[in-house]
């Protein structure tokens, strides 16, 4: 029913990577072509701290959940994308789902950077983070549908092994 456009908008900055260029990311209505929402606006990406787990502001990472049917998900730095600057809490995962008139909903607030999320169900997610200054990672179970918030004693211990299989939505 819905399409996910991300498009590069000028002004077009040849001496960065295209990857940093100004975006618009959109939703699409597929049977009649119109804009049913915006989701990001971003500018040119060129003033990303010159440190490992530096990223630009706004939301990045925007996909659809796999588990909900026309539900988008992203992540947002809460630290201007600076892993120099103090922050208990460097990132933010959203969720937003169709008719996307509502606020965003908060899913998960994380201490290290987001490093991606595999979704099963609205009972189960696996969700990571990283740290790239320590090299550590971790990785937690949530329950997406439900509003708690990951917790470090969830945190899965480095011999875990993911499994997974596709659902109905793949």
């Amino acid at each position: 029913k819905y399409v996910l456009i991300d498009a590069m908008v000028p002004p077009y900055e040849f001496m960065i990577p295209a990857g940093r260029f100004p975006r618009r990311v959109e939703v699409w209505d597929m049977k009649t072509g119109a804009v049913v929402v915006i989701v990001a606006e971003l500018p040119l990406q060129d003033k990303i701290p010159i440190a490992f787990d530096g990223v630009g502001e706004g939301p990045r990472g925007i996909g659809w959940r796999a588990d909900a049917p026309a539900t988008l998900y992203w992540a947002e730095a809460q630290d201007g994308g600076d892993p120099n600057s103090e922050a208990e809490i460097r990132d933010c995962l959203f969720t937003l789902a169709a008719p996307f008139t509502a606020a965003p909903r908060r899913l998960a607030s994380l201490a290290w950077r987001y490093n991606g999320i595999v979704w099963g169900s609205d009972a189960v997610a696996l969700l990571s983070e990283r740290r790239y200054k320590t090299r550590s990672a971790r990785s937690y179970l949530i329950a997406p549908g439900h509003d708690a918030e990951p917790r470090e004693n969830n945190a899965l211990n480095n011999e875990s092994t993911d499994v997974s299989s596709q659902n109905t939505l793949a």
